[in-house]
């Protein structure tokens, strides 16, 4: 039994209908992993997942899995197109605090979007800013995350219980 705030359930429709906008329905919806438990408190292999403001989202890929399975992929297995319509979609949004994405992913991302708005300039310093030594930093990467982007959102407001 997963939940989420109503801010992070929004947030994953939202960018759910922006993804349906560019794929038709014969792909594979985003998948989508563990939120946090109805009652907080640690969620079981994980050190956040604990306030309803973490999901995990599952990479797009060229050749999709079965639904429900997260597996490591690499930058090679990714839909590029399609992970990039789902990351700017959290990007994009000013509730998302943090994306947890493993380096070699990051790093592939990063030259797919200097390839696809290299003549668009104000696109791609907007873009850039979110990755590392960028001023709007949102992107972290790490070690562990190969078979799915950890998004995390802010507290909402007036949430006394949150802790940054």
């Amino acid at each position: 039994d997963l939940w989420g705030t109503p801010e992070l359930v929004t947030l994953i429709k939202s960018c759910g209908r922006t993804y349906r906008r560019y794929f038709s329905r014969k792909y594979r919806p985003i998948p989508i992993g563990d939120l946090s438990s109805r009652r907080g408190g640690p969620l079981k292999s994980h050190k956040s997942h604990q306030s309803g403001r973490d999901v995990d989202v599952g990479f797009m890929r060229k050749k999709p899995l079965s639904k429900g399975y997260f597996t490591n992929t690499s930058p090679r297995q990714m839909n590029m197109y399609a992970q990039w319509v789902v990351l700017k979609c959290f990007l994009d949004d000013p509730q998302t605090q943090m994306v947890f994405i493993e380096r070699s992913r990051v790093r592939a991302l990063k030259k797919y979007i200097k390839r696809i708005y290299k003549k668009r300039r104000s696109r791609l310093k907007k873009y850039l800013s979110y990755f590392p030594g960028g001023k709007r930093k949102a992107i972290y990467p790490d070690k562990v995350h190969k078979s799915h982007m950890h998004v995390r959102i802010r507290c909402p407001k007036g949430d006394r219980r949150c802790s940054h």
